[in-house]
């Protein structure tokens, strides 16, 4: 988007378009949003999609030793494990 009121934050920096919002005063004007949304409209419209980060860098899993040395202790539970997506097997060993 244009973002000619310069108010949509680097999308690195924060969690949601208008950043933290604790009260109404937070928000734009009603006339701010509605062109944002009329904008956000026509880009849909014309099929024009935001452009992802990329994300080239993967991170490998390393998982420890003792986690797998557990986890082979029992077959359901290595298999379990095993059978995770990759985000699911993050999430686990953090």
């Amino acid at each position: 988007m244009k973002d000619a009121k310069k108010l949509l934050p680097n999308r690195q920096e924060a969690m949601g378009s208008f950043g933290r919002i604790t009260s109404l005063k937070d928000l734009p004007s009603d006339k701010v949003l509605l062109g944002y949304i009329k904008e956000a409209m026509q880009l849909n419209e014309e099929g024009i999609k935001s452009k992802k980060p990329s994300s080239s860098v993967k991170r490998e899993l390393v998982i420890p030793d003792y986690v797998i040395d557990s986890l082979r202790k029992n077959k359901k539970a290595f298999s379990t494990f095993e059978n995770f997506s990759s985000s699911n097997k993050r999430e686990y060993v953090e």
